[in-house]
């Protein structure tokens, strides 16, 4: 969600940017496509990256056999390890 944000902020800076570099009330042509592809392509890659990133989270990173529990015993071993480490 906070990449929608982002996203979004960055497309008003770019619409911003060319009302500053309008050339006396004209637009160049290949400024305007440039502009309008990066936006388009961004938006698409973006949309892309978060649907392998939520495959991912979905598919890879459990077990696919239902049973959680060893995951859960793997994830408390490793937590364990980490504030050992942090502690001292």
């Amino acid at each position: 969600m906070l990449a929608a944000f982002v996203y979004a902020t960055d497309t008003v800076q770019i619409v911003a940017a060319y009302v500053i570099v309008n050339n006396k009330g004209k637009l160049d042509t290949e400024l305007a496509v440039t502009g309008i592809l990066c936006v388009v392509f961004g938006a698409i890659f973006f949309t892309g990256f978060s649907k392998v990133g939520m495959y991912i989270l979905d598919k890879v990173d459990v077990d696919l056999d239902g049973n959680h529990q060893d995951e859960v015993e793997t994830k408390k071993a490793n937590d364990k390890d980490l504030t050992k480490v942090v502690v001292g």
